[in-house]
This record gives structure tokens, sequence and C-alpha cells, in this order.
């Protein structure tokens, strides 16, 4: 068994990481998203779907939809408050202010339709404080999303892996 490299972090980094490590099982803000027709089609377009029931309505309620259905892995596009208060996303940590997606997982719950309006909420899962040849150290934060409909019901769940250095 090889020994784990020493992480090199300052004090202010290692102290930043445990901040967010209390963050962990709280649920951020809630960011509510829009399912569009267009939008469907659009990413139905954009990831090779070719099935009828993505791009015509008809086709869809002929085949037992209520509407267009979302293709797996759509949730909708974050509305846009210029205000602020939604629309998606975060800053960056100014200590740790480079990012790589380290991977997405979607689970379907239950089919998402243009027209839905979801709910999603966000949580924090873990934060490690890892070692990094190329960087010196790095954060990974693993994240899982639950997204709701206008009725209440989850109908999609996301979880996530974010390395920032």
């Amino acid at each position: 068994m090889t020994a784990q490299p020493e992480i090199q972090a300052t004090d202010e980094e290692k102290a930043r990481v445990r901040e967010m490590q209390e963050a962990v099982g709280k649920p951020g803000n809630s960011t509510t998203s829009e399912v569009t027709s267009t939008d469907t089609r659009l990413f139905a377009r954009a990831v090779g779907y070719t099935n009828p029931i993505y791009f015509d309505e008809q086709e869809a309620k002929q085949q037992g939809h209520r509407a267009l259905p979302a293709p797996p892995g759509y949730t909708g596009r974050p509305i846009f408050n210029p205000s602020g208060g939604g629309g998606g996303g975060g800053g960056r940590d100014p200590l740790f202010p480079n990012g790589l997606n380290g991977g997405t997982e979607v689970e379907p719950v239950s089919q998402i339709y243009a027209g839905d309006v979801l709910t999603s909420v966000s949580s924090l899962t873990s934060v490690e404080l890892l070692p990094s040849r190329a960087y010196k150290r790095m954060v990974v934060r693993k994240t899982e999303t639950v997204y709701t409909n206008q009725d209440g019901e989850v109908v999609a769940k996301t979880r996530g892996t974010g390395i920032s250095y």
C-alpha cells in the first residue's frame, strides 16, 4: 500500500473546505425551470434522438403521451430573473477558481413533458480535499439535485461531481 501524498493547501483553503463540508446534506436554494416544446425539440435534435414523439405532438399523443415528452436527461431551462433570485448557476470560489465537470448521472423517475414547470433543489453529498500532481490540491464535490414538477411529483434526480482547483 502506497502512502497518500501530502495535500499542499493553505490554512485558508483547508478552512474553506471545512465550511463546504458543513453544508453537506443541507438543501440549497430552489431553481425553477420551464420545459417548452421548442427546447424539448432542440435538446432531442442536439443529442441525436429521431423518435417522432420528441418532435410531433400528434404522434406523441397517439402513443399515449399528454404532450411532447422530454427526452431522457432533459430537465428544462432555468427561468432567468435579472433582479436575482433564480436562474441557476453559482459562483466560483476565489480560492478554487478553476473547475471541471467530473461527470453527471441522470435518474429519470417519471416522464417530464413540454409545459411542465420544474423546481430543483441541490444538496452537497460529499466534499473532499485531495492531492493533485498538477495543481497541488483539488476539491471534489458531489451533489444530488431533485426535480419536482408543478404537481409536486419527483420526476428526476441528477448526481454530479465537480472538481475545483
